[in-house]
């Protein structure tokens, strides 16, 4: 067990019942999020691995996805609106910037590691790390 528990980041259920509609379309999906991708880098669509997403590229992906005929039902769109923006983000950082831009994005969004660089940066020596992620404020290890 790890000295202090961070839970996982999980998809909410909006995002689970996009990703269950897909179905047998996922492959469809990250076709159309690798070609997207592909065309931002041949036509400098960002400038910055930092970019954000916007609607409209998240439209452009669900139009795609349609005209390569997966539909995705309008009882799943809100979760659509909230997973493809993070897939878009970690393709194009990927096929433009390269895997280390997409690492870095995905470390950006990741609760665990954001909770345990907090406590790093806090610490101002290794002892005090482990009293941080021993102290009272913290679920200590078992032994």
């Amino acid at each position: 067990r790890p000295d202090i528990f961070a839970p996982p980041d999980t998809y909410s259920t909006a995002e689970r019942s996009f990703i269950r509609s897909l179905g047998s379309n996922i492959a469809v999906f990250r076709d159309v999020l690798t070609g997207y991708a592909l065309e931002q880098k041949s036509g400098h669509g960002v400038s910055s691995a930092d970019f954000q997403v916007t609607p409209a590229m998240v439209n452009e992906v669900l139009s795609r996805l349609r005209q390569r005929g997966a539909t995705v039902p309008d009882s799943v769109m809100a979760g659509a609106r909230t997973y493809i923006p993070d897939q878009i983000g970690y393709e194009v950082a990927r096929y433009v910037f390269g895997r280390p831009a997409e690492v870095l994005r995905r470390i950006r969004e990741d609760h665990q590691v954001q909770q345990a660089l907090s406590l790093a940066r806090r610490a101002r020596s290794p002892q005090d790390l482990i009293s941080l992620a021993t102290g009272p404020t913290t679920q200590p290890r078992s032994p």
